[in-house]
């Protein structure tokens, strides 16, 4: 056999292992993606049970509360609670794509293939940050999203908090300062395909009158 036709032979065979390579990844990410559909959707009906069997009526502000709450201090925490083993922060709620997702506390890669989860700060401190895979049933659906959207987030002490999109960007996988510091009430982000960039949202909170 000439090398010609052995190089043609090489190059066929690394096509066929390419193809081949990118379908097991397309495959492998397709199942994934059913893994986080199906978790996303037990877990917020985890969540939405435990919250319709609150009475946030009926709760009282301890002293120290009130006295933070009065003085403006920002040291109040969002809620969290523990549902099964793991920390829940609230239900995130995006009405013009109509998804809708719990927010998972301590975030993790791992954890990121169940549900978003915080990535930095909280509603309360205005610079809350929620991380979520690019997979079509969690955060694959952010590229949808249009400034002047509504961005609703109901916590677990049974707050509203309610945002529109004022801002879209895409950072760099390294601008963690940018990220996390940067003036807005909450960022929403999700890797770009190929995963070398982040696609942000920025929202700024309505403050009820």
């Amino acid at each position: 056999m000439s090398v010609k036709r052995v190089f043609g032979s090489l190059l066929i065979l690394a096509g066929i292992a390419s193809l081949a390579a990118s379908g097991w990844l397309l495959y492998h990410n397709n199942e994934e993606d059913k893994a986080c559909a199906e978790s996303t959707a037990q877990r917020l009906e985890l969540v939405t049970d435990w919250l319709e069997t609150q009475d946030f009526t009926a709760q009282e502000h301890t002293d120290a509360e009130i006295e933070e709450l009065v003085n403006g201090s920002e040291s109040v925490e969002t809620p969290r609670v523990e549902l099964n083993g793991d920390y829940y922060l609230g239900i995130l709620s995006l009405p013009s794509i109509g998804y809708e997702t719990p927010i998972m506390d301590n975030w993790s890669m791992e954890r990121l293939k169940y549900c978003p989860c915080r990535y930095y700060g909280s509603p309360q401190t205005h610079d809350f940050v929620v991380a979520g895979h690019n997979y079509k049933s969690s955060f694959g659906k952010l590229h949808k999203l249009n400034i002047g959207d509504a961005v609703q987030f109901l916590d677990l002490g049974g707050e509203l908090h309610q945002y529109v999109i004022q801002d879209i960007e895409v950072l760099e996988a390294t601008d963690v300062p940018q990220m996390i510091q940067s003036g807005w009430d909450l960022s929403l982000y999700t890797c770009t395909y190929g995963g070398r960039q982040r696609l942000t949202i920025r929202c700024d909170e309505i403050q009820s009158e």
